[in-house]
């Protein structure tokens, strides 16, 4: 098995070309949309931020910096002429509340101890402000395809079966929660699309598309992410 740090370094190269499609275009927009709602104009970290896909689409609206655990990716994410720095969820580099939107995204399903990278979401986020985490949903299509279908790599030296992977549900996740921070919404992503590759077919494509923006009930999606305000020190 794979480290994250090894997982992401090997996965680098290749990172944005995988990405470059209408899935997870579709993805990613709807993460935008939800980190505008609460960092539009604010201060805001992104952890795990990667190549800096998002990253550079949140610069757009507010001042943001990425932490990654892999020097790779931040070695591309610095090619974009990004604000990053190399960094571990569970012990970030990060002063205590200093930004307004704390936010990881496909990030915490790889972090085995989930309840200290929480707290360190917690930590570096000011009172007032939110933490914006992502989760894999157990209660999922995605969750029995990657526990029934053969290995499928996503680089070329490894895939996620490599590293260490969690599912959650929605209970779980709430529990997940230090004392300093309380739910304010869950959204949910990826509802009625199977397979990704569906997304680039003519008429298919445009359709599921319209109906995963229609719909971001938590309920049965492949991923949730919850929004926690930061309410005490």
């Amino acid at each position: 098995m794979f480290s994250n740090k090894e997982y992401y370094d090997h996965f680098a190269p290749a990172y944005d070309r995988t990405r470059n499609n209408r899935y997870h275009d579709m993805l990613d927009s709807q993460l935008v949309e939800l980190v505008h709602r609460y960092g539009n104009g604010r201060d805001i970290a992104e952890i795990g931020c990667g190549s800096g896909r998002l990253l550079r689409r949140f610069r757009s609206f507010s001042d943001a910096i990425g932490i990654d655990i892999s020097p790779e990716m931040i070695k591309v994410a610095r090619e974009k002429g990004l604000n990053v720095m190399v960094g571990n969820v569970c012990a970030l580099p990060l002063p205590a509340n200093s930004f307004d939107v704390a936010c990881a995204f496909k990030v915490l399903p790889h972090v085995a101890d989930i309840h200290l990278a929480m707290k360190e979401l917690s930590r570096v986020t000011r009172v007032g402000g939110v933490v914006i985490a992502e989760f894999y949903n157990k209660r999922s299509i995605r969750y029995l395809n990657k526990k029934l279908l053969p290995r499928r790599s996503t680089s070329q030296a490894a895939s996620e079966k490599d590293v260490y992977l969690r599912f959650d549900d929605q209970k779980s996740i709430a529990s997940f929660l230090p004392e300093t921070l309380n739910v304010v919404e869950c959204f949910g992503a990826r509802h009625f699309t199977p397979l990704a590759q569906l997304m680039e077919l003519p008429l298919i494509g445009p359709t599921l598309e319209l109906a995963e923006k229609s719909w971001t009930h938590p309920s049965l999606c492949s991923f949730l992410t919850l929004v926690a305000r930061k309410n005490t020190p």
